[in-house]
């Protein structure tokens, strides 16, 4: 027992000495024999983190935008161009996200505006004036215009 902690005492008094003459040694160096690494680091204050972070073109203020021209006469006489109307819905306008495939069978879809509910259509129903739906099958659902008579085919998830 006494062996083993003369050996553990060396041990502490051989690394203690070594640590010790490691630590003079960087004291020792020439302030002008530092890395250029360490010059940069030294260089910005330790909370100068802004002017560090103000360096990135990513994190630049953008610039003002360009000012307007005064208007003049001319300009304001032009007339203002109409509203444009309201766009129609479409098919597509709808995303089919599921599919009931027992009696009743039954497609569930969702309108892409945002905040919008799913809705359930069976065969023979239809959201859009014109169109109804003709067939619901396993991965997509098949349209058909009572007008015209075109046929759309709409896959799961938005695909068409």
């Amino acid at each position: 027992m006494n062996k083993i902690v003369q050996i553990l005492l060396v041990l502490f008094v051989v690394t203690a000495i070594t640590s010790g003459l490691s630590h003079l040694q960087s004291a020792d160096i020439d302030p002008n024999e530092r890395s250029q690494d360490d010059q940069q680091r030294t260089a910005l204050a330790p909370n100068d983190w802004v002017a560090a972070l103000e360096a990135l073109p990513q994190y630049k203020k953008p610039a003002p935008p360009p000012r307007k021209p005064q208007n003049t006469a001319q300009q304001n006489a032009k007339p203002k161009p109409q509203p444009k109307p309201p766009r129609q819905p479409t098919i597509d306008d709808s995303v089919l996200i599921g599919i009931v495939y027992d009696q009743p069978r039954q497609a569930i879809l969702v309108n892409k505006k945002k905040g919008s509910q799913p809705f359930y259509l069976s065969e023979g129903e239809g959201w859009l004036t014109d169109w109804r739906l003709a067939q619901i099958q396993i991965d997509r659902l098949v349209w058909v215009n009572d007008m015209s008579g075109d046929k759309h085919i709409q896959l799961m998830f938005g695909k068409s």
